[in-house]
């Protein structure tokens, strides 16, 4: 998506219509990168549960945006 729309395209169609898509691919790469992460974990950790999987999936999204972000 562009950040660089001007006052008279925002509030347009168009604009909308590219933050839908937008949304829509970000739900996509979230529900994969979801898929990889639980499967990963899985492998590693057989004997972990439901719950145990997704705090783990939780830490490593964390450790992965803070070795992202710059400080």
């Amino acid at each position: 998506m562009k950040n660089d729309i001007s006052a008279a395209q925002y509030g347009t169609f168009e604009y909308y219509e590219e933050r839908v898509k937008y949304k829509l691919r970000q739900i996509v790469l979230s529900k994969r990168l979801n898929t990889v992460l639980s499967e990963q974990i899985e492998e590693e950790n057989p004997s972990l549960s439901s719950d145990q999987i997704k705090l783990e999936m939780k830490k490593k999204i964390l450790e992965m945006y803070l070795n992202y972000i710059e400080f």
